[in-house]
């Protein structure tokens, strides 16, 4: 990158070059993901961890006496909920990842759609879906806040969007 930059006279790029190199989108994802869950449910994810490596270790007449760090019911319930939420991410990477052809007019309504899910986590009931929001919308500010408005520029282009989707999208205001 640094090559092609030198490359390129100086001002010539779009912002001097700011987004000339960008980061993969699914690679994103994840960083999102995982900022949200280190926080929120590595106790609870380690003790099913535990539970699967033990009963599958050792012989089962031995089990019994030996097992001393049980996963309980809030841990199942927890990483369910916290599961439920994150299908939108699975979703969103697929669709960046499986695509045979570039992803740039997909890239602003994707991104913009999982910030308003995100946002919607605030108003969970539970405690560590809404820290776990917390987290990933600083994650997700960190990466594409700059970024929005000039991938916003390629949805423009995009025939079957123009200008109604950046419309739709900036009126959420978020």
């Amino acid at each position: 990158m640094d090559i092609l930059c030198g490359e390129f006279p100086y001002g010539s790029l779009l912002l001097h070059g700011q987004f000339f190199h960008m980061c993969c989108c699914a690679h994103i994802l994840n960083l999102i993901v995982l900022d949200g869950l280190s926080h929120v449910v590595v106790d609870g994810v380690q003790r099913i961890r535990d539970s699967v490596v033990f009963w599958t270790a050792f012989d089962k007449r031995i089990k019994n006496n030996l097992y001393n760090n049980p996963q309980n019911n809030e841990d199942w319930e927890t990483l369910e909920k916290v599961c439920e939420r994150l299908e939108v991410f699975s979703t969103t990477t697929h669709d960046f990842s499986a695509s045979g052809f570039p992803t740039v007019n997909i890239y602003f309504p994707k991104i913009y759609t999982l910030r308003l899910v995100i946002s919607n986590w605030h108003s969970s009931p539970y405690d560590y879906i809404r820290k776990m929001a917390q987290l990933m919308l600083e994650k997700y500010s960190k990466y594409w806040i700059g970024v929005n408005g000039l991938m916003g520029v390629a949805t423009i282009l995009d025939p079957r969007y123009k200008m109604a989707l950046i419309r739709f999208y900036f009126l959420k205001n978020i």
